[in-house]
């Protein structure tokens, strides 16, 4: 992979083909390079990007008043907008800070928020994205993480949660081949397995009744391609493929699928130039698939030592490396064999017409070409974003330049993250562009030290991928759960 900071862009190759997919991924790269060059054209670059964690925290803070007239939609997704803002601003380690929380406790947040979720959860069991409504294993998931984040302020706010009817739900969403309907008579998919197990292993209720079998259909969704679908024979997919990884290593049945695949179809979703992830063949680069994508690498680096006892990551690389040197000795070969015919059939035509002065220019004009060539080369060597002590960055994937895209592309001005340059900010970008980008800084490295582009100022912190929570919010959890244990 290659730095994604060019001084002249090297576009995605294509077929030449010129399809509409072609010219919207041009028109993609052209601003994503003119984003890259602000950074670029400064000596100092990686000590000039960085994390705009005010104006975001300012964006998260405005969201919590209320929703604007254009979101006014997503009234119907209320667990999913407490989360995104409140593991967001997690996330920034606005949390941490002991002004900050006890503001939230005075201010009456904490209680409302509890209120709010508890408001949406069903006397069946689980929660719908608003008061009354179906319960739906998303919204469940996404109001189970909330309590959880809140948990940090209020032990007691996962206790809000009624884990006999949560169980019950649960059991009703499961299916005998082991997948989940995400609501009662609804769609099963890898989706819905994932919202189920996550949230039965927060809450410590996952016992054989929820897990059974579900290790085995989510294999199934497994396609040719490595990535994993919605559902058997369809097609691989980021999302899907994050909710397949992380259900499986819930269970710790990671061995029930095809790892080699996987990995191949993962690295080669992060986007040449951009260094952002695409959600599966032949889209645009989006910066939520910075989780998606680049945060399942968390799950299978550890899984994949212990399977082999050796660095599997470097072995890859090298398998990699091996094969690209094989391929590069093949071309050099076939190329100075058609330059050896081609000079014997030049060396014929000029015995027989005797024009040496053809073959002087000849040269005169090779040197020309070799010399534009090296300065063409020269124009496009990339910058490198380890410019700095940035520690040992030897992953699968650029995780340096996932950072750069994210920090560089996905940051409004005004506060809050996007998808791609141009595109407008939400919650939802927000929350998993920074999940994305603590991946990145703090999952992935194998040192215990952060790999983290700019200054030190960019880290934010660690999360808990399986949930999708902070550390922090992770072990605030589980502390709650074994104070009640040694209790009863």
């Amino acid at each position: 992979m290659a730095s994604c900071l060019h001084k002249k862009p090297i576009f995605t190759k294509h077929d030449q083909y010129y399809s509409r997919t072609f010219f919207d991924q041009q028109g993609v790269e052209t601003r994503i390079k003119n984003y890259f060059l602000l950074f670029s054209e400064n000596d100092n670059f990686h000590q000039k990007i960085k994390l705009s964690r005010n104006l975001h925290k300012k964006y998260l803070l405005n969201s919590l008043k209320g929703l604007s007239e254009s979101n006014q939609a997503l009234d119907a997704s209320i667990p999913w907008l407490i989360y995104w803002t409140l593991h967001s601003l997690d996330i920034l380690g606005v949390l941490d800070s002991e002004e900050f929380a006890k503001e939230f406790i005075q201010k009456g947040f904490i209680k409302k928020a509890i209120s709010t979720l508890s408001w949406c959860q069903s006397k069946e069991g689980g929660f719908g994205g608003g008061h009354l409504q179906l319960p739906h294993l998303a919204p469940t998931y996404a109001a189970t993480n909330a309590l959880a984040i809140l948990s940090r302020f209020d032990p007691t706010a996962i206790s809000v949660i009624d884990r006999k009817t949560m169980k019950e739900f649960l059991l009703k969403m499961k299916n005998k081949d082991g997948s989940f309907n995400l609501h009662e008579n609804g769609e099963s998919d890898t989706r819905g397995a994932y919202c189920a197990l996550s949230t039965a292993h927060l809450l410590q209720i996952d016992d054989q009744d929820v897990t059974k079998n579900t290790g085995g259909w989510i294999a199934t969704c497994q396609t040719y391609e490595g990535g994993f679908s919605a559902r058997p024979w369809r097609e691989a997919h980021g999302g899907y493929t994050f909710c397949a990884i992380a259900a499986l290593s819930i269970l710790g049945e990671l061995d029930k699928i095809e790892m080699e695949p996987l990995i191949d179809w993962l690295v080669h979703k992060q986007m040449r130039f951009s260094g952002g992830f695409q959600g599966r063949i032949n889209k645009l680069v989006d910066g939520c698939y910075s989780f998606w994508q680049g945060g399942v690498f968390s799950f299978f680096k550890d899984y994949l030592n212990e399977q082999t006892n050796q660095d599997i990551f470097k072995i890859y690389q090298i398998g990699q490396q091996q094969k690209n040197e094989n391929e590069e000795k093949n071309e050099i070969l076939k190329k100075e064999e058609g330059e050896k015919k081609e000079k014997e059939k030049e060396k014929e035509e000029k015995e027989i017409i005797g024009e040496e002065k053809e073959e002087e220019e000849k040269e005169e004009e090779e040197e020309e070409e070799e010399n534009e060539e090296e300065e063409e080369e020269e124009e496009n060597e990339p910058l490198d974003w380890l410019e700095g002590n940035y520690g040992s960055v030897n992953l699968l994937f650029d995780e340096i330049s996932l950072q750069g895209y994210i920090l560089a592309c996905c940051q409004d001005t005004r506060g809050g993250l996007m998808d791609k340059p141009l595109k407008g900010r939400d919650l939802y970008h927000t929350c998993y562009c920074l999940s994305g980008l603590s991946c990145s800084q703090n999952n992935l490295s194998k040192e215990k030290n952060p790999v983290v582009l700019g200054l030190e100022e960019n880290l934010v912190n660690k999360i808990d991928p399986i949930h999708n929570i902070t550390e922090l919010a992770s072990n605030s959890v589980k502390k709650y759960f074994e104070t009640l244990n040694n209790k009863n």
